[in-house]
């Protein structure tokens, strides 16, 4: 039997790190603003299918969750409790997972530009698989 992942100690620091550092320079608002850019460009036809404010305001709601997760990044069953209800609040499966992985990382690589490393790219993506495996694990 496997046992339920465990992000790393190092990843769990980087990644709260990066989010500090993105949110002390730059405002909520211009973060979610970015966000809405790099879903636009990920997902072709989304201006279509969702109007200007549904986009808002789902980036918005995104970027509120991300600071909660990043704030329990150490609390893996809160972590798992939210994992597990993200596909029926975002309709969030394997890959749009994939997709809200790209699009924030793309996001504050963009932001941060030289800031943000290869490190903290590596515990971004270590961090969004590691909430896509947790709810395999109830």
């Amino acid at each position: 039997m496997n046992s339920e992942p465990v992000l790393s100690q190092q990843d769990s620091t980087i990644v709260k790190e990066s989010w500090k550092k993105v949110n002390s320079r730059i405002s909520i608002e211009r973060v979610g603003i970015e966000l809405c850019k790099k879903f636009k460009e990920l997902v072709p036809g989304l201006d279509s299918s969702l109007g200007n404010d549904e986009l808002q305001d789902f980036c918005h709601s995104v970027i509120t969750t991300t600071n909660r997760l990043v704030q329990n990044i150490t609390n893996t069953q809160w972590l798992k409790s939210i994992a597990l209800r993200m596909g029926t609040i975002y309709g969030v499966d394997v890959n749009g997972y994939v997709v809200l992985e790209d699009a924030i990382i793309e996001t504050l690589q963009e932001l941060l530009q030289e800031e943000f490393t290869i490190e903290d790219r590596q515990s971004w993506e270590m961090f969004y698989k590691h909430l896509h495996q947790l709810p395999k694990y109830q």
